[in-house]
């Protein structure tokens, strides 16, 4: 399943070794980016992003990103989004967000599907269009992307930007669930407990609301204490 984390960069490459390792990888990655390999550009910025084996430097981030993504690569385009819609390492500017995030979604990039499709839901950047949310938000779900599945979920069970239809949008909210998602887990428990488009079955909603609670998920934590469980 697709996650942010891995189109940052490759931090696998500091994942172990000494410091005199670190400083051999980070110099060789530094000159491959130096060289004009996208994907090298990517992970150094993602390094100077989190601050691993280099300086932490938001800017010197943004810079390496957008380095990469000029030259079309899909991950960076979308961590450019990302940094502009933020405003960090760069100005806080959502129409350029906008932007980035279409040139990687038009690449097919899931993150970035998802992404303009939670601005368009927002009208961040660009006109609110309940439409082209649930447009993009599907390409993203049908990779799997779980956040996706979750928000798609939702748009199906309140009818917005597609034809309302709880069956699937509990479909998706319990795909999205299995995968990990604490959102998810919660609205599902919640939807077991009460017997909302599902039979109700406390059991069911306990077990997830425990899984959505150990992630720190404060709807479930409240939920168990509701039902004096914690």
């Amino acid at each position: 399943q697709p996650n942010r984390q891995s189109h940052m960069g490759d931090p696998s490459v500091l994942a172990s070794g000494t410091a005199t390792d670190e400083a051999v990888a980070v110099a060789k990655v530094a000159l491959m980016a130096t060289m004009g390999d996208a994907e090298s550009q990517s992970t150094l910025a993602y390094w100077y992003l989190s601050g691993k084996g280099v300086v932490k430097n938001v800017v010197e981030a943004a810079r390496w990103y957008r380095l990469a993504a000029i030259q079309g690569y899909a991950p960076a385009q979308n961590l450019m989004g990302t940094l502009c819609a933020g405003g960090v390492g760069v100005s806080k500017d959502p129409v350029e967000a906008v932007r980035w995030y279409r040139l990687a979604a038009n690449q097919g990039f899931s993150p970035a599907q998802f992404d303009l499709g939670v601005a368009y839901l927002d009208g961040r950047g660009l006109p609110q269009d309940d439409g082209q949310a649930a447009q993009w938000v599907h390409l993203a779900a049908d990779q799997g992307f779980t956040g996706a599945e979750k928000t798609l979920g939702l748009l199906y069970i309140l009818g917005r930007g597609v034809s309302q239809n709880t069956n699937e949008g509990m479909r998706l909210l319990m795909s999205a669930a299995t995968l990990g998602d604490a959102e998810a887990m919660a609205f599902v428990g919640d939807a077991y407990e009460r017997g909302a488009f599902v039979d109700k079955n406390v059991e069911k909603a306990v077990k997830l609301y425990r899984r959505a609670a150990s992630q720190g998920n404060d709807d479930a934590k409240q939920a168990l204490q509701r039902l004096g469980l914690q």
